[in-house]
């Protein structure tokens, strides 16, 4: 994900690139549906703060590598908090990329 900053409690915090981050990790397919006009508000308000770069933490789950994606184990590593942040951040990266 990223650089590890600290492991804790069996959770571990890494300081991701964000552009990596949401091309490697998928949302968790069980995740309700993104509410495009809440990704809109968190858009608007990272704009007019001038706070591109601070999006906060993003929750991912991983199991273990020797588990492989299954019927019952459709994922084996999501984003399953913080679907409308990456979806608001990935709409102000590719708006900056059109801007280039």
């Amino acid at each position: 994900y990223g650089r590890l900053i600290l492991r804790q409690d069996g959770r571990e915090v890494y300081l991701a690139c964000a552009r990596a981050f949401l091309a490697q990790v998928p949302l968790w397919l069980e995740q309700r549906p993104c509410d495009a006009n809440r990704v809109q508000q968190i858009c608007a308000s990272k704009l007019d703060n001038g706070a591109k770069s601070s999006f906060g933490l993003i929750s991912v789950f991983q199991f273990p590598e020797s588990l492989s994606v299954s019927l019952s184990v459709p994922q084996t590593r999501a984003i399953f908090d913080g679907q409308h942040r990456c979806m608001a951040l990935d709409a102000l990266l590719r708006e900056d990329e059109g801007s280039d």
